[in-house]
């Protein structure tokens, strides 16, 4: 083999002629003026149809200002006071009323963002030369992040992970809560039913009776949160010592930080200037207001998302070089907010040292993705610091953020804080609540959505070559979308998802557990005893624990399951077992070589994420004849749930799209 090679590439030409005499990279800004209340974007190209050059969609792609903060409320309800949080987790000690804390600031990665910054969009539709060629369909977001996990390799996470915000979760590092039992559960779980899959870098000793027997860290919330948490305040490349305090009989140490701030190499000015993901402002707690007042912490980034569009959408990835083409991108936007609450359990010891957090409302306004991850407790070791100039810590909790560490009592439920976090398109937050406070800052990042679109200016030759055949078919895929009702634990299910669909490619089952029913914790008087229950309900998707839907709920499998197109079985012996689900249908589906070839292959799923929470039961639905591909088919599913909890299946089934155009003119044939 390689004495071939090195005959082939002996014989190969020296250079090769320039098919393209230009590229020029066109920019253009939404419609939105900066305004994004209304969870929309929209992007016409009519100022590139004017251009008389070549657009090539398919490199295009979305620059998104994006504003995540987090606010520490200063005191509860109930206007208690609040005692400082621990020096050990990076706030100092309670300074002596009316002074100002020492400069210390916030530890950073507690907070940040689900795998790959295309959840922001929750729908879309685009109109090309006047006609709808791709339908709204919500939760969008989930089909093509699936299609991202089965095509893309380690080397394209390494290579362009930081540019479209992906590193895949640990599928195996979730903890969970289902029985809602949280005067039993030791902290570091949420006093939230549901999953937990945010331990960025879990102390395990910190956790007492806690077994994780598969993962103890996502290492993926890490990964990604280092995209954007940098600070030329920061110390770069810094380390702590345990140095002796000289003159201290018992003698004790303390930690001395070696190393320059990243400020001695590059400005603030200048980051700004280049347009940096970065911290914004990060504010620890304090100092004192007037009267005495706590003022809770505060931490503000400005990430700059970009949104490749042959990632939005098939379509994008299969369109040719078009010239005079006008299309009209509409975006629906995911920009949650949620609060939590922090607060004493009955089963802890007062004052609690390691306080875990309530889910105490989350609004989403489509009621899509949550892309917002938050650790659930305080002791997290992530590596992820933002020293003050005296003070570095190597715990990065929302503790921190909360401006609290220990509570006024032992009471269940007295010392109770909020955090409030949002994120939002902008450069600004637009939550009242922290707008009210006067804290938010303006990042160095634009205020709207751009679209960039490289433009190529042919060679005339190869121009001519390329217009013999001006009308070129763009054929590609849509999805359609259903949602199951509930199916109880250990329920069978046999559910029509659509009465006729034509040229079905496949079909993609997504398990996630039913709404979680929780208890309220918004009432911070005393308690005698268990704490108040007031039902609510809360999905996985807008869960800020949960890694769903980069990932599915854990542990969600289907025995029995087939899928029915026209009354014909798609799996010829219906598939009782997990190991069959993944070798014959799910492995080397969208990758490179179909996983047929050693050592040349693409897919970031593997058996044991599939067992542990990438439960993705998919299915191959395209081997038919063409004359079969344009008649509508009916499409249902069945199979056994064999989870404890109750479970909706989230529905995608891919279709086969086609349509023609003129290269040249950019209409429709």
């Amino acid at each position: 083999m390689s004495d071939s090679l090195v005959y082939d590439m002996s014989q190969m030409s020296e250079g090769s002629p320039q098919v393209f005499v230009k590229r020029d990279w066109l920019s253009l800004l939404d419609q939105q003026n900066g305004n994004y209340l209304g969870n929309q974007s929209v992007i016409d190209t009519s100022q590139l149809s004017n251009s008389n050059k070549y657009m090539a969609y398919r490199e295009g792609y979305l620059a998104v200002p994006l504003t995540l903060a987090v606010q520490g409320q200063p005191v509860d309800a109930n206007n208690q006071t609040l005692l400082t949080a621990q020096p050990n987790l990076g706030v100092a000690n309670q300074p002596a009323p009316g002074t100002a804390f020492p400069n210390t600031k916030l530890a950073t990665g507690a907070v940040g963002l689900k795998n790959w910054f295309g959840h922001l969009v929750h729908s879309m539709t685009l109109d090309y030369a006047g006609t709808t060629i791709i339908q709204n369909t919500p939760l969008t977001s989930i089909w093509t992040h699936f299609g991202l996990m089965t095509t893309l390799s380690m080397g394209d996470v390494l290579a362009n992970g930081a540019t479209i915000g992906f590193y895949p979760d640990n599928a195996t590092s979730f903890g969970l809560n289902l029985t809602n039992t949280q005067a039993s559960q030791p902290p570091g779980i949420p006093n939230y039913p549901g999953v937990c899959n945010t331990y960025s870098m879990l102390n395990i000793t910190s956790i007492p009776n806690m077994d994780m027997p598969l993962g103890q860290a996502n290492e993926g919330l890490l990964k990604r949160s280092n995209y954007w948490s940098f600070s030329n305040t920061a110390t770069a490349g810094g380390f702590q010592n345990l140095v002796a305090t000289p003159g201290t009989d018992p003698q004790t140490f303390e930690y001395v930080t070696y190393g320059q701030a990243y400020s001695a190499a590059i400005s603030s000015a200048a980051m700004e200037q280049l347009r940096l993901s970065m911290i914004v402002k990060n504010q620890a707690p304090g100092p004192y207001g007037p009267g005495g007042a706590q003022i809770g912490g505060y931490l503000q980034y400005g990430i700059l998302a970009i949104i490749r569009l042959k990632d939005l959408h098939p379509f994008f990835s299969q369109v040719p070089l078009l010239k005079g083409v006008f299309m009209r991108l509409t975006l629906n936007l995911n920009q949650p907010n949620f609060t939590l609450s922090q607060r004493q359990w009955a089963a802890q010891a007062s004052p609690a040292t390691n306080p875990s957090f309530d889910m105490v409302s989350v609004t989403s306004p489509l009621g899509g993705v949550n892309p917002i991850l938050i650790q659930p407790q305080s002791r997290m070791l992530t590596g992820l610091v933002e020293p003050g100039n005296e003070h570095v810590s190597s715990v990065s909790g929302c503790e921190n953020f909360l401006y609290n560490g220990q509570f006024t009592g032992g009471a269940f439920g007295q010392g109770s804080n909020l955090m409030t976090v949002t994120l939002n398109v902008g450069n600004t937050p637009s939550d009242p609540s922290i707008l009210s406070s006067n804290r938010a800052t303006a990042s160095n990042l634009d205020q709207s959505i751009m679209l960039y679109v490289p433009a190529y200016t042919f060679n005339p030759t190869f121009e001519e070559a390329y217009l013999g055949s001006p009308v070129k078919t763009v054929v590609y895929t849509d999805i359609y979308q259903y949602t199951t009702p509930a199916v109880t634990a250990n329920g069978t299910f046999n559910q029509l998802l659509t009465n006729g669909i034509a040229n079905i490619k496949s079909v993609l089952v997504f398990p996630v557990y039913e709404n979680m029913v929780s208890k309220d914790y918004s009432y911070t008087g005393p308690y005698p005893g268990a704490p108040q229950s007031i039902a609510k309900t809360t999905s996985p998707l807008l869960s800020p624990f949960d890694t769903c839907p980069s990932t599915t709920s854990p542990l969600c499998h289907i025995a029995n399951f087939n899928v029915v197109v026209a009354g014909q079985n798609m799996i010829y012996n219906t598939q009782k077992y997990a190991y069959e689900e993944f070798i014959n249908q799910l492995s080397g589906c969208n990758s490179i070589n179909a996983n047929l070839v050693n050592g040349l292959t693409s897919g970031l799923i593997g058996q044991s994420d599939f067992v542990a929470s990438q439960c993705l039961y998919y299915v191959n639905t395209s081997r038919m004849l063409p004359v079969d591909e344009v008649v509508p088919k009916s499409v249902s599913i069945q199979g056994q749930n064999m989870s404890t909890q109750s479970v909706r299946y989230i529905c995608f089934i891919e279709y086969g799209v086609q349509v023609s155009v003129d290269v040249l003119t950019g209409s429709r044939v």
